[in-house]
């Protein structure tokens, strides 16, 4: 997994994640994300030209998951007690 910013700094990218598979709540769509500070400025057609200025991403063959934060663990599981053993 990559991350773009370090947990708990101050967020203000200026981006546009090209090529990826963003995932929404209605599903997949293969999108392509401009990013202006700590908001999602627009989400446009996979490949539609967009001339956005910005930094570029190429996010090919990975997942892009705007605004979700995976805050689990998995102590407690069998596999992670047996290893503290």
């Amino acid at each position: 997994m990559r991350w773009l910013y370090s947990p708990g700094s101050t967020i203000n990218l200026h981006m546009f994640i090209k090529h990826g598979t963003l995932i929404t709540a209605a599903g997949p769509v293969q999108a392509d994300l401009e990013i202006r500070g700590d908001k999602i400025e627009a989400i446009h057609p996979q490949g539609a030209p967009a001339d956005t200025g910005l930094p570029e991403v190429d996010a090919s063959d990975l997942w892009v998951l705007p605004g979700a934060v995976d805050a689990h663990t998995h102590f407690g599981m069998p596999l992670g007690l047996s290893l503290i053993h």
